[in-house]
């Protein structure tokens, strides 16, 4: 059902370290289990953002909340 490629870290695949560390596969097909049931209904809530620039901080459109203050530079 999703994407076989996961990312390669200092500790092996990503795939076999979540399988190792929860027990289950995170690569979902057809299996009938909570992960599954939840990450499947997660996938088909997430929207890419692809209209974000400086102009338009987002997307655009009313934020949800403020945005976070400018960065200070501490460094002086």
């Amino acid at each position: 059902m999703f994407n076989r490629k996961a990312e390669w870290s200092p500790t092996g695949r990503f795939t076999r370290e979540f399988k190792k560390n929860w027990g289950f596969d995170f690569v979902v097909y057809k299996e009938l289990t909570p992960w599954s049931r939840d990450i499947t209904k997660i996938y088909k809530v997430l929207h890419v953002v692809d209209n974000n620039s400086a102009e338009n901080i987002g997307g655009g459109g009313q934020p949800r909340a403020p945005l976070a203050p400018p960065f200070k530079n501490n460094l002086k």
